[in-house]
């Protein structure tokens, strides 16, 4: 979501409910993955009639964190 990437979580992951958006992309849909064959993933995609809204999320605030816990410093 960060990237501006769509998110397609599993419609059994509950915890994701709170953050679903399917008005504006990029989006974070559920889906049922036991039944891929009847998923449309056109219309999941398509975001013609949609607004872009940037992301609250950042990935650029952890990257000291991810170096420090990799050079153990």
């Amino acid at each position: 979501l960060a990237c501006g990437l769509d998110v397609w979580a599993s419609n059994k992951l509950i915890t994701v409910n709170r953050y679903l958006k399917t008005q504006s992309f990029p989006k974070i849909i559920q889906i049922d993955f036991e039944k891929l064959k009847d998923f449309d993933w056109q219309n999941a995609y398509d975001k013609s009639n949609y607004d872009y809204l940037a992301s609250p999320y950042f990935y650029e605030s952890v990257y000291s964190g991810i170096y420090s816990e990799i050079t153990n410093e």
